[in-house]
């Protein structure tokens, strides 16, 4: 299944919205309709050049709907991402962090903020 123009639209308005409700400003994001392999959107960030890049898949696998991933919530999930990628980076040394278990607890904690906010 292909997602449209108007789904990639309503991603990027909404992902703006919530960067500026977690005030997330200070980074640049670049947006892309892109196909995926296996999500529905990603994140690719790099914090300490303030710059990051929002990707919606272009094309849902078969047998798979957008559903709950809504285009409104794929960007919520991932400015969480954003912003808990800028805390880390902030608030975590780097030789403490294990990436692996960084990954688990991040994306542990997006989901309880999705289910908050």
């Amino acid at each position: 299944m292909k997602t449209t123009k108007s789904d990639f639209k309503r991603f990027v308005n909404c992902f703006r919205h919530w960067q500026d409700l977690l005030n997330l400003r200070d980074i640049s994001v670049s947006f892309a309709h892109t196909e995926q392999e296996d999500s529905y959107a990603c994140l690719t960030t790099n914090v300490d050049g303030r710059v990051a890049v929002a990707e919606f898949n272009s094309l849902i696998p078969d047998g798979k709907e957008l559903g709950y991933n809504s285009p409104e919530q794929c960007a919520k999930h991932e400015v969480l991402h954003l912003f808990l990628s800028k805390m880390l980076v902030e608030a975590v040394p780097n030789y403490i962090r294990d990436v692996d278990e960084d990954l688990d607890a991040t994306e542990g904690a997006v989901r309880v903020l999705e289910k908050l906010l």
